[in-house]
């Protein structure tokens, strides 16, 4: 498994800002003009504050 940890940037109410994922389980990873969009197997998203420039750094740390 490669996990790494990001910070949503839209979080829901109440919600930690801070989430790990399983790359493993990434399909796409988009730059949008704010932040970036995640999208995993079965089609659900997060939005991140990370770059995916900073996002292959971790996977590759």
């Amino acid at each position: 498994m490669n996990i790494i940890k990001v910070h949503m940037a839209l979080p829901e109410k109440g919600a930690s800002k801070v989430t790990y994922i399983n790359l493993d389980n990434v399909c796409a990873i988009q730059r949008l003009p704010l932040s970036t969009q995640i999208v995993f197997v079965g089609g659900w998203t997060i939005l991140v504050d990370e770059t995916p420039e900073e996002i292959g750094e971790r996977a590759h740390a």
